[in-house]
This record gives C-alpha cells, sequence and structure tokens, in this order.
C-alpha cells in the first residue's frame, strides 16, 4: 500500500500538473461505455448473416479463428442477450487485459428494440466477466476455502493444488449435498480464449452452471493453443471432442476465417512485397 515508495516520481511537487479537459475528456472516452446521446453508427457492433445465428442460437457452440475474424464479438453479443433475458452470465478470460475489451464490446451491440442504457444496465445486472486468477479467488472466497487458497504456495505455480481446492469448492451434481456449496451458479457460461483452457479447467468450470441447459460457447484460436499438438488443434480437434468432455457439443467447431483487421485484398500486395524485397 506505500504508494510513494513504488512511484516516488509521482509524489514530486514539481513534476504535478493539472490535467487539461482534453485529457480528461479522452481518459473518459478509453473507460466509460458511451452514452445513448454518444452513440454514432460507426460505435455500433456489427455482425453478419452467420454470426447473428451464433448468438440466437443457444445450444453449445465452438468458435475457432485467427485474430480480427469476430470470435470476441460474438461471444460479447451472446452476453448481452443472455444478460437481457435476465439470464446469469458467468464469462472467462484467460487474461485480465481482455475483459475491458469484452465489455466494451458487448456495450456496442444493441439488440433491435433496446437502448445503450438497457444494455449496459442488463449486464451490470447479470453478467460476470472474470478472468481465470479471478474466477478462483472469487469461487474459494464464496465457498469459505479463501484461507486455504492463501496458504497454497506462490512458487512455482501450484496448478494442480488450485484445482483440486476448485473441485472442492465447487458443487457436485453427484452429492447428495447438491449445490450447497455457496458458490454463484450461472445460465449461460462463456468462455474466451478457450485454447488456454485446459480440459481440467474446462471439467471445473461445466460445474458453474444451473442446470445442464445452460447455454455454453468456447471461443479459441487453436493455433495458439497452450496444450496438445498444433497439427490437431488447427484441424479442430481438442480435448472438447472427448466423448467424456461434456458440454453437449455436436459436429465441427464453426470456423470464422474473413479477418477485419487483415482483408483478403491486401493479401497479393504482401505476397508481392515478400517476392520483391524478401527473397
Amino acid at each position: 500500500g506505500d504508494i510513494e515508495a513504488f512511484l516516488p516520481a509521482a509524489f514530486q511537487a514539481d513534476w504535478q500538473c493539472e490535467l487539461s479537459e482534453g485529457a480528461v475528456a479522452r481518459i473518459r472516452d478509453w473507460t466509460e461505455p458511451p452514452t445513448d446521446s454518444e452513440m454514432i453508427p460507426g460505435d455500433l457492433l456489427l455482425l453478419d448473416g452467420n454470426q447473428r445465428d451464433l448468438v440466437q442460437n443457444r445450444r453449445s457452440r465452438r468458435i475457432k479463428g485467427p485474430a480480427g475474424t469476430g470470435k470476441s464479438a460474438v461471444l460479447a453479443a451472446a452476453a448481452v442477450e443472455a444478460a437481457l433475458a435476465g439470464r446469469k452470465v458467468l464469462v472467462i478470460v484467460k487474461t485480465i487485459t481482455l475483459r475491458q475489451y469484452l465489455w466494451d464490446l458487448a456495450t456496442r451491440w444493441l439488440p433491435e428494440g433496446t437502448s445503450n442504457k438497457q444494455v449496459v444496465q442488463a449486464m451490470r445486472d447479470n453478467v460476470t466477466i472474470y478472468y481465470l486468477d479471478e474466477w478462483i479467488r472469487h469461487t474459494c472466497v464464496e465457498a469459505g476455502l479463501e484461507k486455504r487458497l492463501r496458504m497454497l504456495p506462490k512458487l512455482p505455480y501450484p496448478e494442480e493444488g488450485l484445482k483440486a481446492l476448485i473441485g472442492e469448492a465447487l458443487p457436485s451434481r453427484d452429492s447428495e449435498a447438491g449445490h450447497q456449496t455457496g458458490v454463484k451458479l450461472y445460465d449461460t457460461v462463456l468462455i474466451d480464449e478457450a485454447q488456454n483452457i485446459d480440459a481440467d479447467w474446462w471439467q471445473l468450470l461445466l460445474r458453474t452452471r444451473r442446470g445442464e441447459d445452460a447455454e455454453l460457447m468456447l471461443a479459441a484460436d487453436l493455433t495458439q493453443s497452450l496444450y496438445g499438438d498444433q497439427a490437431t488443434l488447427s484441424s479442430g480437434q481438442n480435448w472438447t471432442d472427448e466423448p467424456t468432455a461434456g458440454g453437449g457439443f455436436r459436429g465441427p467447431w464453426v470456423a470464422f476465417s474473413e479477418s477485419y483487421r487483415f482483408p483478403k485484398n491486401i493479401i497479393p500486395m504482401l505476397a508481392d512485397y515478400c517476392d520483391r524485397f524478401l527473397r
């Protein structure tokens, strides 16, 4: 808590200056969702027909594709749709940096007949976005296991110990106690960066569902997975294809290929550049 020891320059009086109104406005633009009056058509999240179908379809869905193909946008829109219907939504990401991005995407998805204010309120009331380590901590707190979590060693990273503790914290559908652990359960579970969630974490996350009919969605760039063989993953196969995986998945992954960050008409230009200058 000693911020001055950590960042002494921030406490040097001759280095201080008042933020300009423009700087304050830019910071607010970065950190606050736009209001109805600030929204312009270019701000809205636009999805194609295939993506809209995935948002509306509440079956178990798995989406793969490289960066910029709209995986996170579909997941964010699905969170909004579920929230507006009053469903409790858990969104899990692997890294903390993705949380604000998903929130921003969600506040830009406006289903017909809804306002930005309604979307933001539904998100605040019904959607919880955790990065994986944060979900672990909150689950232990809700189950009364926070002290045991703190007792685990920090280094080396005690992943197996964490999994065992979360397994104890979460309700088991096979036990007579049912859901009496105090851990919050959800109607919709959405996982982004799913390529970095291994099979054990997946089984634990399945136990956060309120019922077997809970809505599920995985979004992943399988070629960047930390787990498993790259060739197998890029073909669309991974631990969710195993018969014991659970989740009710059927058929292959839905593949997104058109990247708004890397349109196809750029590829011939890059190929020509490489032929000319990179040989």
